[in-house]
C-alpha cells in the first residue's frame, strides 16, 4: 500500500509517540475520521491474521462459510478432498459475490449474476457461453485465494495470499498455550450458537474494553465479577508482539456454579477473543464496520461431554457482560463527537493491556505515515 502524509490526517506523527509514552490515548478525531479509519484497514485489516469461524462449522465436504476480512468478502470451503480453502468472494467476470451465509452439502459455488460455477476448491468449473472462444483459458479465471491457517478450535484467515503462517507470526501462542493447558484438541467442542451484536463505536474503543479489567467491578458488578471471583484469586497475565495471554488460578474444588473453576484465554491482535472454560469455548471477532461502528461476532461451542445446564449459565452471563461492554463504548462514542472531549488518560496499574494494543495499533499506521510535521522540517533545517 501506498504510505500518506501524516498531515493529510491530521496526525502529527511526534505528539503521538509523546502521549503514548505518557500513558495517553489517540487525538480523538482518530475515533472518527474517514481517512484515518482507511488507513487502518489498509494497514492492519488486511495485511495480519483474525478469526473467522469455529472448525466445527467446516467439518465435513461442502461445508462452507462466508464473512468480510477488511473490506474483502471471504469464502471459506471445506473441499471434497477434505482441505480448507480461502476464497476472495468475488467472481472474476463481473465482481459478483458467488457465495451467501452459510451452507452444508454444498457441491459448487455458483454466481447468480451470469452463473459462472466453480468448485469449491476456487477454480472455475463452467463459464456459459465461453466454450467456443479459443482464447478464454478457464485455468486463469479461478477465484482469489486468500492465506487460511488454523489454530485449536478455530479457523483464521489472512487476506494476504503470501502471508506468514499463523504459528510465526505468533510465535508465542503454542508455547504459552502449552504452558497454560489451552487444550489444542479441534474436536474438543461442538458449535452451539452465534450473537452478533452492532455497535456505534470505533473498533478501538471495543479493543480498550475488551481487553482491560479495571472497570469490571463497576461496569459488571454482578454476574461477572462474581463468576471469576475476581477478588479471590491471582492470575497471569502476558503481552507480546499482538498476542495477550490471560489465565486465573485454578479454584478450589466444591466451588458452586457458575463460578469458574478453570479459565484460560487469548486475545490475537486484532479482534480475535477466544477463551477456554469449564464447559465452554467462546470465540469471538470484532470487526470493524466503518469509523464510528463495529461488529461483535460470538461463537459459543460446547465441551463436548460437558454440563449443558452450566454451560447456558456461562452463555446467559457472557450474553450480559457483552451487553454492559456495548452500552459503554457506546457512551464514550458519542461524548468523543464533543469538540472538549480530552484525550483519554490511561491507568498505568490497571490499563496496561489497553495501552499494549494501542501501541500496536499506531505501530502499523505509522509505518505508512509519512512525517510531514513543521517540527520536523525545522529540526532537520537546524
Amino acid at each position: 500500500m501506498k504510505s500518506i502524509r501524516a498531515s493529510e490526517l491530521g496526525i502529527d506523527i511526534a505528539a503521538v509517540d509523546r502521549q503514548l509514552a505518557e500513558m495517553r490515548g489517540f487525538p480523538t478525531h482518530m475515533y472518527s475520521d474517514p481517512k484515518v479509519y482507511d488507513l487502518e484497514i489498509a494497514a492492519i485489516f488486511e495485511r495480519t491474521w483474525q478469526y473467522f469461524c469455529p472448525i466445527a462449522k467446516l467439518q465435513r465436504p461442502g461445508d462452507i462459510v462466508t464473512g468480510v476480512v477488511g473490506r474483502t468478502p471471504v469464502v471459506v470451503t471445506r473441499a471434497e478432498d477434505g482441505m480448507l480453502h480461502g476464497l476472495v468472494n468475488i467472481c472474476p467476470h463481473r465482481g459478483y459475490t458467488v457465495a451467501d451465509g452459510e451452507r452444508q452439502n454444498c457441491k459448487l459455488l455458483l454466481c447468480k449474476y451470469h452463473a459462472w460455477s466453480f468448485r469449491l476448491d476456487g477454480s472455475l468449473l463452467r463459464a456459459p457461453d465461453t466454450e467456443d472462444d479459443e482464447t478464454f483459458d478457464k485455468s486463469s479465471y479461478g477465484l482469489r485465494r486468500v492465506s487460511i491457517d488454523t489454530f485449536a478450535q478455530a479457523v483464521f484467515v489472512n487476506v494476504d495470499p503470501e502471508a506468514t503462517p499463523l504459528r510465526q507470526a505468533f510465535p508465542k501462542l503454542v508455547p504459552w498455550a502449552n504452558e497454560i493447558g489451552f487444550n489444542e484438541d479441534p474436536d474438543l467442542c461442538t458449535f452451539d450458537r452465534e450473537m452478533i451484536k452492532d455497535q456505534d463505536g470505533n473498533w478501538k474503543l471495543w479493543y480498550d474494553n475488551g481487553v482491560e479489567c479495571y472497570h469490571c467491578p463497576t461496569i459488571h458488578s454482578a454476574r461477572f465479577a462474581e463468576a471469576f471471583g475476581l477478588n479471590d484469586r491471582g492470575y497471569t497475565q502476558r503481552l507480546e508482539a499482538g498476542l495477550m495471554n490471560f489465565s486465573f488460578e485454578k479454584a478450589k474444588t466444591g466451588v458452586k456454579s457458575p463460578w469458574s473453576s478453570d479459565y484460560r484465554s487469548f486475545q490475537i491482535y486484532p479482534g480475535c477473543q477466544y477463551v477456554q472454560l469449564d464447559d465452554l469455548v467462546v470465540m469471538a471477532k470484532m470487526t470493524p464496520t466503518g469509523p464510528t461502528s463495529c461488529r461483535f461476532t460470538v461463537h459459543y461451542c460446547m465441551v463436548k461431554g460437558g454440563d449443558r445446564q452450566r454451560a447456558e449459565d456461562w452463555i446467559s452471563m457472557y450474553d450480559e457482560t457483552f451487553g454492559e461492554d456495548a452500552v459503554v463504548i457506546e457512551n464514550q462514542q458519542r461524548n468523543l463527537f464533543s469538540t472538549r472531549s480530552p484525550v483519554f488518560r490511561y491507568v498505568a496499574k490497571r490499563e496496561e493491556p489497553a495501552m499494549f494494543m494501542l501501541r500496536e495499533t499506531w505501530t502499523r499506521m505509522k509505518a505508512h505515515l509519512i512525517d510531514d510535521s513543521p517540527d520536523r522540517f525545522a529540526d532537520a533545517a537546524e
